[in-house]
């Protein structure tokens, strides 16, 4: 058993050296060699041909056609079909964040039109140092439109990509509770 794997693990370098052997002795048809035990072993080779270098490449691998399909991509259980409801995906300008993004220009319509008339008619000042002791109408609505502008593109993505259920709802619910609460101490605090 010893010499048969011996053998099989020199084969490849006895091949090689027949090779060598060939390029100087074309005629020689065997090549034989000793292992460790001093056993000679023969190993007897076909002649080998003038292409013998391009033969002894492996030819690359085929390439697959770009019309054959594997099977498994095809197949499908009846168990594994999901309902037309599951696979479709729920919009993100639904009842629910309409409702919601309109309370919260309703909240800034009421909170910049009280604060324009309590500084205009009365003798109120804005308390936001950003927009100065007396903006106009267009500072006020400017501010809270870009504000506005920003949590709903933010609710956008929230609900496009992170798909928490209730996450696109928040926000806006706290601006607007602020929106009116502002609005409210304009009206109670300055008329």
């Amino acid at each position: 058993m010893r010499k048969q794997i011996f053998s099989l693990l020199l084969f490849p370098l006895a091949l090689s050296a027949q090779k060598a052997q060939m390029v100087s002795d074309p005629t020689g048809s065997a090549f034989s060699f000793s292992n460790q035990d001093g056993d000679d072993i023969q190993v007897a080779l076909a002649a080998v041909p003038k292409n013998a270098a391009k033969m002894s490449t492996l030819p690359d691998a085929p390439q697959p056609r770009p019309t054959e399909a594997s099977p498994a991509a095809f197949y499908e259980t009846k168990s594994s079909k999901q309902p037309v409801a599951a696979v479709k995906a729920e919009p993100v300008f639904n009842k629910k964040f309409i409702a919601v993004h309109t309370g919260l220009v309703a909240s800034i319509v009421y909170d910049a039109e009280l604060t324009h008339q309590g500084l205009a008619h009365h003798k109120c000042v804005e308390s936001n140092t950003e927009l100065g002791t007396h903006p106009g109408r267009g500072t006020i609505y400017g501010q809270n439109m870009l504000a506005f502008g920003a949590i709903s593109g933010l609710d956008w993505v929230a609900a496009r990509f992170i798909k928490i259920p209730f996450l696109p709802y928040v926000t806006p619910t706290v601006a607007a509770t602020e929106h009116i609460t502002g609005g409210s101490k304009w009206l109670t605090e300055c008329w």
